[in-house]
């Protein structure tokens, strides 16, 4: 053994361990899975928290990697402990400032608005970005990202009487969705989610 070098003495360390193993090699990590990555952001809007939270994992589930941020606002009702164990999401974002916030939503796909704010639809309908929460969803317009909300989650809207209001509430989300927001009843976020991302998931090929 005096005579050989580094190179060969670990070869034969590798042909013996590779022996002892019966020649299989460690198993390799899976592939990381692809399709859309979802930023997901609970707002003010809670009237429907508990079926917000109940489509949550099913939104995770039909996306490649997904975060969750709870704004100040909505903290003392429900915080990350509450997200992680109602709904299951393995990533709360709720410590990150506003700029690292930001920097995920650059990498994100799609940014999720499960519990809508009509403040922050307001201001986002009438180009106003001095509050955080409405700038992130005008940044992510800006960048030509994805945005879905739900519509049901703001205020008690179905049982509204007065219609000049009500015609008020829809020119607002009326521009929205000019500007490309998707809206869905909050019952229908996952299924929403899975068919304006459908392009973003590689298809699998058919045998000829």
């Amino acid at each position: 053994m005096a005579g050989l070098d580094r190179g060969t003495i670990r070869n034969l360390v590798r042909e013996v361990l590779e022996e002892m193993s019966g020649g299989a090699r460690p198993p390799s990590r899976p592939p990381a899975p692809r399709g859309p990555r979802a930023l997901i952001v609970f707002q003010a809007g809670i009237r429907r928290l508990e079926e917000a939270l109940q489509q949550l994992p099913l939104l995770e589930a039909r996306a490649a990697w997904s975060g969750v941020y709870t704004v100040p606002a909505v903290r003392s009702r429900v915080c990350g402990a509450d997200v992680r164990g109602q709904g299951g999401a393995p990533c709360i974002l709720d410590t990150v400032k506003p700029e690292g916030l930001e920097k995920v939503l650059a990498r994100a796909d799609v940014l999720v608005l499960p519990t809508l704010c009509f403040q922050v639809a307001n201001r986002v309908a009438h180009l106003l970005t001095d509050d955080p929460d409405a700038h992130l969803v005008f940044s992510a317009l800006a960048q030509g990202k994805r945005v879905l909300a739900a519509r049901d989650g703001f205020m008690v809207y179905e049982t509204l009487a007065n219609t000049a209001l009500k015609a008020e509430i829809d020119s607002v989300l009326k521009k929205l969705e000019g500007f490309g927001v998707v809206f869905c009843p909050t019952r229908e976020l996952a299924e929403t989610f899975g068919r304006i991302t459908g392009d973003l998931v590689p298809q699998p090929r058919t045998a000829r």
